[in-house]
């Protein structure tokens, strides 16, 4: 395989791949290159969640979402999952738990993302970055079956936080 960087912005870099296939022939494929993101559960009691009301300018939307970032180089996940908590609810956890990694998006990015669980919250001022606009709500778990949420790696975390609760 050999690719080509043809974008490198300020979070990824766009690649263009040519591939041998079995058959002989070459196939190009673009590829979206991440260098990682963290997400975070935000556990605010046994029925409620720290959520953020996010405008995702793509879909144009306002999302319910958990807490998450890009990766820094050389950044270790957990520390860039408390700079995240922080930065964009206030909250610090006093109580880290990784809950998963994933792949988002495997057919076109390599992002591998680390999502957490922070309890035993401590209140504290957000950070915001100029270009985030979120509001973070204490809300009901209940909210990701009744299709309120639509974020997938929020979906992830309460479903899997739930499920080990269990």
């Amino acid at each position: 395989m050999s690719r080509e960087i043809v974008y490198d912005g300020r979070r990824i870099r766009v690649a263009v791949a040519s591939l041998l296939r079995i058959d002989g022939r070459t196939a190009t494929k673009e590829i979206v290159l991440h260098p990682g993101a963290v997400a975070i559960l935000p556990v605010v009691d046994d029925e409620h969640v720290c959520l953020l009301r996010n405008f995702r300018f793509p879909l144009g939307q306002t999302l319910w979402e958990i807490p998450a970032g890009t990766l820094e180089p050389g950044e270790d996940v957990l520390h860039a999952a408390q700079r995240e908590l922080a930065e964009e609810t206030g909250y610090q956890a006093a109580d880290w738990e990784m809950l998963t990694a994933f792949y988002p998006s495997p057919g076109i990015m390599d992002e591998v993302l680390h999502v957490f669980v922070g309890s035993s919250l401590t209140p504290g001022p957000m950070r915001l970055g100029i270009d985030e606009q979120m509001e973070p709500q204490t809300v009901a778990l209940a909210w990701v079956h009744d299709g309120t949420i639509r974020d997938a790696k929020t979906m992830i975390a309460l479903l899997l936080w739930q499920s080990k609760r269990l």
